[in-house]
C-alpha cells in the first residue's frame, strides 16, 4: 500500500508576525544608530572652544592731535639737493656743518643714504656695548607690530604714515639678527656698508653749498612752514583760545613761502602735543601724571608723555601733554591722531556666543576633559562681540564659591547651595579653562569626546 507524503505543520501567520517584529526591531536599531551617528557629528561641528587666558586691554582717548615745539628755520636758500650730514634730531652747536648741497641727486638716492647711515651707526653701537646673543622676544613683537601697522596704514591709504617705519623696521630686523647670534662681525658689515655708502655719495655730483648751524640745538632737515604758528614760546601761558587759534591760523595758512629748504633748528629737547577732546574726557588724566600715547605716524610705540594741564571751554577741551625725551626717527608732523590711554584692565577676553544664563547665574561652559561643566563669570566690560571678565584672583572670597566634591574630592557635576538662601551657586572661570564658545544643547553634565 502506498503510503501519501505529508508536508509538516507551519503556522504562517506567526512566521509572518514573527517576521515582521525582527525586522522592525533591525529597522529601529539601525535608525538609532543613524540619529546617534548625526547628533554625535552635528555636535562635533557645532562645538567650538577657547582656553580662558588673561588679556590687558587698554581704555583711552582718541583724537587729533598737534605738535608744538621750539622750532627756528634755518634762513637761506638751497640750490640743488640737501643732503644731512648729521641725522634729523642730532644735537648740534653754533656754526657746525649739518648739511651739504649737492649738484644732481635723488630722493631715492638720500632715503637710501639714510637708511645706511642708521645701520652703519647701529653696528658702531653693538661694538662699542659689546651687544651679543641675548633676549630677542621684545625685538621679535616689535616687528611683528610694526609690520601689522605697515599692513593697517597701507589698506587705509596712509602709505606716508607706512613709509615712516620702513627705518625703524630695518634696524630691529638687523638687531633681530645679532640677538640671535646670525650676525657676529660687525666690523664687516661696516666695511661692506661703508663701500656702498660711498658709492652713493659719489653718484650724487659735485658739492655746491653747505649749510651750518646757525644757533644750539637739535637739527631737522625738514620744515612745514609752520613753525612759527605751533610755538612752545609761550607754552606757560597759552589759553583753550590761543591753541584753537594755532589751528585755525594753521589750516588757513599758504604754507608754501615759509618752507626753508635748507631745514630748521629746534631750541629744546622738551615738546608738547594738544589733543582735543570733550571735557567729559578730561576727567580719566591728572595733571602732573604720566601716560601713553601713541601717535597715528610713528606706528604703534607708546611715548611716555606727562599732563602739563587741561584748557577747557565749556563741553571742549585741549589737553596738552609735555615730553623731554626726543625718540630716535621720531616722526614729528604736525598734526596727527592720537590715543592716549588712561588705564589698563586685566582680564579674560570672552566672546558675548559663549556667555549662558544658569541657573540665574551669568557665567560660560567650559569642558572639564570629556564633562560639560559651568563656570561662573564677573563682566567688568562687554565692546566689539567680546566680553572682558574678572579674572578669579580679583574676586573676593566672599563674593566666590568653592566648587563641591564629592567624597574622593572630585568635583561633582551638581552646584553646591549657598548657606542660608538654598540657592545654588558655581566656581568662578579660571585660568587655562576650556571655554566652549559655541554649542548647542549643552548642559552640565554632559560628556562630549572629539
Amino acid at each position: 500500500m502506498n503510503k501519501k507524503y505529508k508536508a509538516p505543520f507551519f503556522d504562517k501567520e506567526y512566521l509572518t508576525r514573527v517576521g515582521l517584529y525582527v525586522g522592525v526591531t533591525i529597522l529601529a536599531v539601525c535608525a538609532i544608530i543613524y540619529i546617534g551617528f548625526h547628533i554625535s557629528g552635528n555636535m562635533k561641528e557645532q562645538i567650538s572652544v577657547m582656553y580662558a587666558r588673561s588679556e590687558t586691554v587698554s581704555e583711552s582717548v582718541t583724537g587729533q592731535a598737534f605738535i608744538i615745539r621750539e622750532e627756528y628755520p634755518i634762513d637761506g636758500a638751497v640750490n640743488g639737493h640737501l643732503s644731512p650730514v648729521v641725522p634729523d634730531g642730532a644735537k648740534v652747536i653754533v656754526g657746525q656743518r649739518v648739511a651739504d648741497v649737492y649738484s644732481s641727486a635723488s630722493v631715492q638716492t638720500q632715503s637710501k643714504i639714510n637708511l645706511i647711515e642708521d645701520q652703519i651707526a647701529f653696528y658702531e653701537k653693538c661694538i662699542n656695548n659689546h651687544l651679543s646673543v641675548g633676549d630677542s622676544s621684545a625685538v621679535s613683537k616689535q616687528i611683528s607690530a610694526d609690520v601689522l601697522s605697515v599692513r593697517r596704514q597701507s589698506v587705509n591709504g596712509d602709505f606716508k604714515g607706512a613709509a615712516s617705519l620702513k627705518a625703524s623696521l630695518a634696524l630691529d630686523i638687523r638687531r633681530l639678527g645679532v640677538l640671535t647670534g646670525k650676525v657676529t662681525d660687525f666690523s664687516g658689515r661696516i666695511a661692506s656698508l661703508t663701500a656702498e655708502l660711498n658709492t652713493l655719495r659719489a653718484s650724487m655730483g659735485q658739492v655746491t653749498g653747505t649749510v651750518y648751524a646757525p644757533s644750539s640745538g637739535y637739527y631737522f632737515s625738514y620744515t612745514d612752514g609752520y613753525e612759527n604758528v605751533f610755538s612752545s614760546a609761550d607754552i606757560d601761558s597759552v589759553t583753550y583760545s590761543d591753541v584753537i587759534s594755532m589751528i585755525d591760523e594753521a589750516a588757513s595758512k599758504d604754507v608754501g613761502a615759509e618752507k626753508s629748504s635748507a631745514g630748521k633748528i629746534v631750541g629744546s629737547f622738551k615738546w608738547y602735543v594738544a589733543c582735543k577732546m570733550s571735557a567729559s574726557d578730561t576727567s580719566h588724566y591728572s595733571e602732573g601724571k604720566y601716560y601713553d600715547m601713541v601717535l597715528k605716524n610713528n606706528g604703534s610705540a607708546p611715548v611716555s608723555m606727562k599732563l602739563d594741564r587741561v584748557l577747557t571751554n565749556g563741553t571742549d577741551a585741549v589737553a596738552l601733554f609735555e615730553c623731554s625725551v626726543m625718540p630716535e626717527g621720531f616722526d614729528y608732523s604736525r598734526s596727527q591722531s592720537y590715543e592716549v590711554v588712561h588705564n589698563k584692565v586685566e582680564g579674560y577676553k570672552i566672546p558675548i556666543s559663549a556667555v549662558r544664563i544658569h541657573d540665574g547665574f551669568e557665567g560660560v561652559f567650559i569642558l572639564d576633559e570629556v564633562t560639560v561643566k559651568f563656570r561662573r563669570i564677573s563682566v567688568i566690560d562687554s565692546e566689539n562681540g567680546y566680553v572682558l571678565c574678572r579674572l578669579a584672583s580679583d574676586i573676593p572670597a566672599e563674593e566666590g564659591g568653592e566648587a563641591p566634591s564629592d567624597d574622593n574630592g572630585a568635583e561633582t557635576t551638581a552646584p553646591e547651595t549657598s548657606e542660608g538662601t538654598g540657592e545654588p551657586y558655581y566656581p568662578f572661570l579660571q585660568e587655562n579653562d576650556i571655554v566652549i564658545k559655541v554649542g548647542t544643547g549643552l548642559h552640565v553634565g554632559m560628556t562630549y569626546e572629539p
